[in-house]
């Protein structure tokens, strides 16, 4: 990009070629923008492998935003990711969210490239995640009978969490402010016919995931506190949280890489 200082204008020994602005890589994906500093990324394409057919359904690129939320926390952002990705927690924390949703029905993804992905079932008397199991909008009709009974979780490398629902997208976007500070944005998606409607009122899903989200949250903060704490000795993973484990290889590769490179198919 071309850098025109204003002060320099009239300066005949300044060459504006010589200041340009510090490259980056920008693409938008399914309605999402990924900005790279760095030329050592591995190519999007390869990032992202797959992804696209598992999130195609929803069709995201077509949605818009019904609510948004934003939240600050003591915390590091890879506590986040691990907190999201697995339910191994849930039934010590989340009882709104069991009720809608057995925290022992999940299912990882195979997957290659910097994602993580999983799924987790409804119980039968659930249309989606909300605090009595009801919808408040409608249901997409571009689902199987199988996607609809299921939500559907992805983490993104390096901090967009994903979450697909019978009726909405939840998404999660982590900016570390620190070590210890981490501000998550939230973002309801709904098609456009949905959010136009006088009638629509997003609150059966943000009230839901509000309160998820802060005993996540809560969570997330009192493990980095622990961690910091100079007694902290890692321990082993159980079987629920392979996720976890998918997410601290992908980091531990990047560090030593001194970049986010490509990721084994797990």
């Amino acid at each position: 990009m071309r850098c025109e200082p204003r002060r320099f204008q009239k300066d005949p020994g300044f060459d504006a070629d010589s200041w340009p602005l510090l490259p980056v890589r920008a693409i938008e994906w399914l309605g999402w923008i990924f900005v790279a500093f760095s030329a050592e990324t591995i190519e999007f394409p390869d990032w992202v492998t797959d992804l696209a057919n598992l999130l195609g359904p929803w069709k995201p690129e077509t949605m818009v935003v019904g609510a948004a939320r934003s939240y600050q926390l003591a915390t590091n952002w890879k506590t986040v990711v691990e907190n999201y990705a697995e339910c191994y927690h849930c039934s010590t924390i989340h009882p709104e969210l069991c009720r809608v949703s057995p925290p022992d029905d999940g299912a990882v993804y195979e997957h290659s490239g910097r994602w993580n992905g999983a799924r987790m079932g409804l119980r039968e008397h659930a249309e989606t995640m909300s605090l009595d199991g009801r919808s408040g909008a409608r249901m997409l009709d571009t689902l199987t009978l199988e996607e609809s009974r299921h939500v559907h979780y992805f983490y993104v490398a390096p901090n967009l969490l994903i979450a697909l629902h019978p009726d909405y997208i939840l998404t999660h976007r982590l900016s570390p402010q620190g070590p210890g500070v981490t501000v998550v944005d939230c973002q309801w998606l709904f098609p456009p016919d949905v959010v136009s409607s006088p009638e629509f009122d997003p609150s059966y899903a943000v009230d839901f995931w509000d309160v998820t989200n802060r005993q996540d949250f809560a969570a997330c903060e009192s493990v980095y506190r622990s961690i910091s704490g100079g007694g902290y000795r890692p321990g082993v993973f159980a079987e629920q949280e392979q996720g976890v484990r998918n997410f601290q290889v992908q980091v531990a590769q990047a560090y030593e890489a001194g970049a986010w490179v490509q990721a084994p198919s797990n």
